[in-house]
């Protein structure tokens, strides 16, 4: 959407709260007064969830419940977005445009923001809890499972949100636990990527113990025998370090802090062997 397109929008909302008509919906919100960043992303979280990828605006200095249009200043938006991103937990909704719109001798400053990145989450203040905020008419609450999963599929068919690309030739069990992350899914997801990259190792063993498979044999005597066990031993030994490096540091440590969510690139461990 280009500024002039944005210019002509706020302008048809400008008008319809000087004729006193409704004009908050599920991709418009007026606000008389710059609000503290702590109060604007919950609902700006919860509108942009809720407008199934279509961008939605702002206008500051607009009094929709007094049916007036008392103007505000411009914000210095170099510092105010920046303080705001920070209260979500990793993707915000991204200012597209900002504009300055005169009318009546007074100040409006317009603001579109793109939602194609939902889910949005936020941190709940003075907790350790997050929330996926939902706009619902002119009210905001937490959205609901069933919520989600049409947000998701909806923003998949329009080709909005893309797989993880680091997950692209994971399973679909464990696409889904990096993206949607019930419950436990850094445990889940963990115990899905290992048992796929060991599965080809179990199928291979199995082939070798059942002797289905064909191993070229060697003789070997004397001192190249005992140099060959040697190099056996060492490759076992430093076999042995690594696995326990992986179980006992690694992998715990990509589940992340106590309390704080776990990363799915730092889980998604590489092949074995």
């Amino acid at each position: 959407m280009s500024p002039f397109e944005v210019n002509s929008w706020a302008l048809s909302i400008l008008q319809q709260v000087r004729s006193r008509q409704p004009t908050e919906d599920t991709r418009v919100e007026c606000k008389a007064l710059w609000l503290d960043v702590k109060s604007v992303a919950r609902q700006l979280a919860g509108m942009a969830n809720a407008a199934k990828g279509e961008p939605i605006l702002w206008l500051i200095g607009v009094d929709e419940k007094g049916a007036t249009i008392p103007g505000t200043e411009h914000r210095e938006l170099n510092n105010w977005y920046p303080q705001l991103v920070k209260e979500f937990d990793g993707v915000a909704p991204s200012l597209l445009v900002d504009l300055n719109i005169n009318i009546d001798e007074k100040t409006v400053v317009a603001l579109l923001f793109e939602t194609t990145g939902a889910p949005f989450v936020i941190k709940v203040p003075n907790t350790d809890r997050l929330e996926i905020p939902w706009r619902e008419g002119t009210r905001t609450r937490s959205a609901t499972r069933a919520e989600l999963i049409r947000l998701l599929s909806l923003l998949q068919a329009q080709r909005t949100v893309l797989p993880i690309k680091e997950f692209v030739d994971e399973t679909p069990r464990a696409q889904a636990l990096a993206i949607e992350r019930p419950p436990f899914w850094e445990y889940l997801l963990t115990v899905e990527l290992l048992q796929t990259k060991l599965r080809p190792v179990r199928r291979r063993y199995d082939e070798v113990h059942s002797g289905l498979t064909f191993t070229r044999s060697q003789i070997i005597a004397g001192k190249e025998f005992l140099k060959l066990i040697e190099e056996r031993m060492n490759d076992l030994m430093v076999l042995v370090e690594l696995l326990s490096s992986t179980v006992q540091s690694e992998i715990p440590a990509s589940w992340g802090p106590s309390g704080t969510p776990g990363d799915p690139l730092e889980i998604n461990v590489p092949p074995i062997g």
